[in-house]
């Protein structure tokens, strides 16, 4: 049934009703995280080298580090100090914060299209192939799509309420969002979008509870915008940096290269619904379509012209996925369910032979050279630790040493037995 305007939540008085859908899909998404922490424990999953150098950042808590807002170091900080400092507790921040997104997902997913769909939505975005990969690291994209999905849950409960507690949710998560990565700012972008889309909700764009969440987003934000004032704008020039758009411009081969890529991303069942939905006049003439669309397709959006002009990694447009995980499940539910079910499937398949690569190669006997292997960057740090951590036990006082701060940090993580000065 089309939905064209007025409050975007449906009525949730019978949503409890249905214990059948809940048990299938809490269960998949409790058993899909059981599955990856499992993986990790009895992996043998080494740290990657954006997780031992957020970690190093973590024994120095700052409002502001070199290239990134403060809020992974932060979380790395208490992880480690409640569970120690083992793999397993550092790649607790990504597999928890992944676990609670997908709640958060069902939870827009239920307002926006009730019970099932909600529960289908969660579902596919915890089956995600980038999510499934994420997971597996604490990097700056776990609270980045945290913070994106518990804004745009804020937002649509603000939207329908008014109330300007609401408002002022909203934009506290929204500051968090930029504590854990800049790239959070797009979604004022998609809810500015969203707003004026909509002619019932174009008189929020004046209202002072909506000003109310933009000014605690700034005070929250704001602490992290003095440490860069203080650092010579440290973070935001190797923002700069890494775009590459001082170098040669335009490469239409490397945004084909991305758009490739998000076949895996999002999955390719899901992504080639997205592009069948996009053009259908009905799906914009639904106000729940619009705005999850008109949040989502910003960055997806920038980071293809970023694809274009220069280069960009396939994980960029990630928090994208947050919204159109809900709604694509929702367009297949109601229309192609088998689709869906497809979609989910393929996706935990692919998941499956990126978790057990190796052995799965080793079943088929094959012997993977060093360069054929998903995990080619992220393995032998644990091998090169122990031979550093023989000079560092023969010479105590010495410090580490080197130009690759990617290095230093695995480094000050495998080969020594505890934190240490590194130059």
């Amino acid at each position: 049934m089309r939905h064209r305007g007025g409050p975007l939540a449906i009525d949730a008085s019978r949503q409890w009703q249905d214990p059948v859908a809940y048990l299938a899909g809490f269960g998949i998404v409790f058993l899909l995280a059981a599955y990856r922490l499992g993986v990790v424990q009895f992996s043998g999953l080494e740290l990657d080298v954006e997780e031992a150098y957020y970690l190093y950042w973590s024994l120095d808590p700052a409002f502001g580090y070199f290239s990134k807002p403060p809020m992974i170091a932060w979380l790395l900080a208490v992880a480690t100090e409640l569970f120690g400092r083992s793999e397993l507790a550092v790649k607790s921040v990504s597999w928890t914060l992944h676990l609670l997104s997908a709640l958060l997902v069902y939870s827009i997913g239920k307002r926006l299209y009730g019970t099932r769909p909600g529960l289908a939505a969660g579902v596919a975005f915890a089956s995600l192939p980038v999510v499934g990969a994420l997971s597996l690291y604490s990097t700056t994209d776990a609270p980045l799509h945290f913070f994106w999905a518990l804004t745009l849950r804020l937002f649509i409960k603000a939207r329908d309420s008014g109330r300007p507690g609401w408002w002022l949710a909203t934009g506290l998560a929204g500051g968090l969002g930029l504590l854990s990565k800049y790239t959070m700012g797009l979604i004022a972008v998609g809810l500015a979008l969203a707003l004026a889309a909509a002619r019932p909700d174009r008189r929020w764009l004046a209202a002072p509870a909506l000003w109310l969440g933009v000014l605690a987003a700034a005070l929250v934000w704001g602490p992290n915008l003095w440490w860069n004032a203080t650092h010579d704008f440290i973070s935001f020039r190797h923002t700069a940096h890494i775009s590459q758009l001082h170098a040669e411009l335009f490469h239409p081969e490397r945004l084909a290269e991305f758009l490739g890529a998000q076949l895996l991303v999002f999955g390719p069942v899901f992504f080639v619904a997205l592009v069948a939905a996009l053009p259908r006049r009905s799906v914009w003439a639904d106000a729940r379509h619009r705005l999850l669309l008109l949040v989502s397709l910003p960055i997806l959006l920038l980071i293809s012209t970023q694809a274009l002009l220069s280069e960009a990694n396939m994980n960029w447009a990630s928090p994208a996925y947050v919204g159109l995980s809900v709604f694509v499940s929702a367009w297949l539910w109601e229309r192609r369910r088998r689709w869906f079910y497809a979609g989910v499937a393929v996706n935990l398949v692919l998941l499956s032979v990126a978790y057990h690569y190796h052995a799965l190669a080793s079943l088929a006997g094959i012997e993977l050279r060093s360069t054929q292997t998903p995990y080619k960057h992220r393995l032998g740090w644990r091998a090169l630790g122990a031979g550093v951590r023989e000079w560092t036990e023969r010479y105590p006082d010495a410090r580490l040493l080197g130009d690759r701060r990617g290095l230093l940090a695995l480094m000050s993580y495998y080969g020594v037995d505890g934190p240490r000065q590194v130059v």
